[in-house]
């Protein structure tokens, strides 16, 4: 059961999501603000902010923001989104180095953080863009390690397989391939290697 201020906080909170979503930011932005910091929705709040922010172009101010959401709200599921509204601010802008720094420290504060495999993946894909190829290989090999569960196992391995075929690795082509369809098989990825390697 709610309070009356948590009522009234409620009620301002879905007031600013349907001006987010008419686009109408700035007036999002002044709704956000009046939610008090102490409030079971100052989280959200602030992370729509920066929401908003970001789709108002301006990133920098985005990322402040997020960056609060982290720092004032640790324990917040908005923090998990925050850091990926922050990567995301940087890959607009081109800064790629910073993406990594991102993912860097927030894995070395949340080794096991519901953002760590996402965060690998995209590492081991920003390094790959980069053309830090062996770089790239270690990251995704750390994922595969790290969070033997998560999701994103057959993405690391297809992209070992085909980093190491540019790298003129056939032996890693062929043992990430064979990885991924024994381990894998009825995935889509697995199929893709079992036809490579058959």
């Amino acid at each position: 059961q709610f309070s009356g201020s948590e009522l009234l906080d409620d009620s301002i909170n879905m007031k600013g999501m349907c001006l987010f979503k008419q686009d109408r930011f700035t007036d999002a932005i002044a709704i956000f603000r009046t939610i008090d910091g102490s409030s079971e929705f100052a989280d959200d709040a602030l992370y729509q902010i920066g929401t908003c922010y970001y789709n108002m172009g301006q990133y920098d101010i985005a990322n402040s923001i997020y960056r609060r959401v982290i720092d004032e709200f640790p324990d917040s599921d908005k923090v998990t989104v925050a850091v990926s509204g922050i990567m995301d601010g940087y890959l607009s802008k081109g800064q790629l180095d910073e993406a990594i720094k991102l993912v860097d420290d927030y894995l070395a504060n949340s080794p096991e953080g519901k953002l760590a495999d996402n965060l690998l993946l995209n590492k081991g894909d920003l390094l790959f863009t980069l053309n830090k190829l062996d770089e790239s290989i270690r990251t995704y090999r750390t994922l595969i390690s790290d969070i033997p569960a998560s999701e994103n196992v057959p993405f690391a391995l297809d992209q070992i397989g085909r980093i190491s075929i540019l790298n003129n690795d056939n032996t890693g082509a062929e043992a990430a391939f064979e990885e991924l369809r024994k381990n894998y098989p009825d995935h889509d990825l697995g199929i893709l290697a079992s036809m490579k390697i058959g």
